[in-house]
Parts: C-alpha cells; sequence; structure tokens
C-alpha cells in the first residue's frame, strides 16, 4: 500500500525560549488528534512534559506484524530524540483512530507503557468493543493515563 505522506509541520510546545518544543510532520487527519492530546495532557502535567524536545514523524503505512494497528519507534541521535508512529491505514478511516494515536502518543511522547487493565488506552490488545468503552468517558480514560507515574 502506498505510503500517505500529506505532510505539514507544525511546532508545538513551550513559549518559553531555553526549552525546544516537540516538532511534528504528521498527515494532515492526524495533526489535529495530535493538538488535542497535547491540551489534554496540559490539563494534568507540566506544559514541557507535554511537548518534549523530539523530532516525531507519523505515517500511515502497512506494518508487517499481524494484528499490530500503531507502533512508535524511537531512535536516539547526539542531539535529538527522534521518533517514528506508524498507523495501519484500514485504521485510519475507523473508529479506533483516536485511540490508536493516543495510545501511541502516550507511549512516543510519555514514554508511558503498557497496562493489564482491561479497559484502558494502554492496554496492549485493543478490540471494537473495549474501544467503544474508552470513547463511552473518554475524557475519564485519557487523564487516568496522564496521572499515572
Amino acid at each position: 500500500m502506498k505510503l500517505l505522506w500529506l505532510f505539514f509541520t507544525v511546532l508545538m510546545g513551550c513559549a518559553c525560549s531555553t526549552t525546544k518544543s516537540m516538532q511534528l510532520t504528521a498527515p494532515a487527519q492526524i495533526e489535529p488528534i495530535v493538538q488535542r492530546f497535547v491540551a489534554d495532557c496540559r490539563k494534568s502535567l507540566p506544559e514541557n512534559v507535554c511537548s518534549p524536545p523530539i523530532k516525531l514523524y507519523i505515517s500511515i503505512n502497512t506494518i508487517t506484524e499481524d494484528g499490530v494497528l500503531g507502533q512508535c519507534t524511537t531512535y536516539r541521535e547526539p542531539f535529538d530524540d527522534i521518533k517514528f508512529i506508524e498507523i495501519q491505514p484500514n485504521v485510519v478511516n475507523s473508529y479506533q483512530l483516536w485511540a490508536v494515536m493516543y495510545h501511541e502518543l502516550f507511549h512516543c511522547v510519555l514514554n508511558k507503557p503498557h497496562y493489564d487493565t482491561e479497559y484502558d488506552i494502554m492496554n496492549a490488545y485493543e478490540s471494537p468493543d473495549v474501544t467503544r468503552i474508552l470513547y463511552s468517558d473518554w475524557d475519564f480514560f485519557v487523564q487516568r493515563v496522564f496521572q499515572r507515574e
């Protein structure tokens, strides 16, 4: 499947001049999700935590590993952390997109691990039934992850 690269760059982050902010390159339909993620994060955490000095690239790409809807990969450079999020094409036009994107953003931006809680955005195994429950009280489930250590 062809890689969809309708990219634009958005700088998001701290207004202070001493901190580099996150640099985002993402397809147009993903950008509002990332903006909402950062806004939700800022409700619970300091601004510099919600927009760390990383370069984040998001693409819509076929992932060859069975059952994987999205993945976060980190490359450490001498002066930058570069992170990539790949999302399966079949997720982009589905109701699962927000849950998968938040899950991967929690990994890439905040280094959150998987949790075994059944109804949790950070559960490693997402199903349509679980996603419907997450959406039924989205703000509660999102803030619960932000507030975890």
